[in-house]
């Protein structure tokens, strides 16, 4: 007997994470977070030694440094700025999120919940299309003699595919 520990093989990719997270892109966070310091720093009395340092900054010594003083300051949010970035990408089922920022329904679900959406989203969960190509069943064929791939499993379902017979 076979056991199937996941059943998954295509890994999601990393559009998705900060999606699925809802957590903004590391450096969209950090560009907002250094905005916010600069204006922060300017509209201060300059009393402190650091607002000198970044606001009258000595000479850049070395290349590979990137002081805060040389970020450029983005009078956008992160929000928009991540939605432009999800709109010029080619992920796949694109489609299935509109504004990257919001919360996905379902954001409260159980780990087994998400596990099987990311199956479906994925297209690769466990099929016999998929277990006929790993060598664990012997046809790759549904009920109503199709072949059962998960888009035939969501499209038909089990109550619809068995009255195709």
């Amino acid at each position: 007997m076979r056991i199937i520990l996941s059943g998954t093989v295509r890994s999601t990719q990393t559009i998705w994470l900060p999606t699925l997270s809802n957590i903004a892109p590391p450096d969209l966070r950090r560009l907002s977070h250094t905005t916010k310091i600069l204006h922060k720093l300017k509209s201060l009395l300059p009393v402190l030694p650091l607002q000198t340092d970044i606001l009258e900054h000595p000479p850049l010594r070395l290349k590979s440094r990137a002081p805060i003083w040389h970020a450029e300051t983005q009078s956008e949010s992160v929000e928009y700025l991540w939605m432009r970035r999800w709109e010029q990408s080619e992920p796949r089922n694109k489609d299935l999120i509109k504004e990257p920022f919001k919360k996905v329904p379902g954001w409260d679900g159980t780990r087994a919940i998400w596990t099987t959406l990311n199956r479906i989203r994925t297209e690769q969960g466990r099929c016999n299309y998929l277990l006929h190509k790993w060598g664990m069943v012997d046809s790759p064929l549904c009920e109503c003699r199709e072949t059962q791939t998960i888009k035939h499993m969501v499209d038909y379902g089990p109550l619809q595919c068995s009255k195709k017979d």
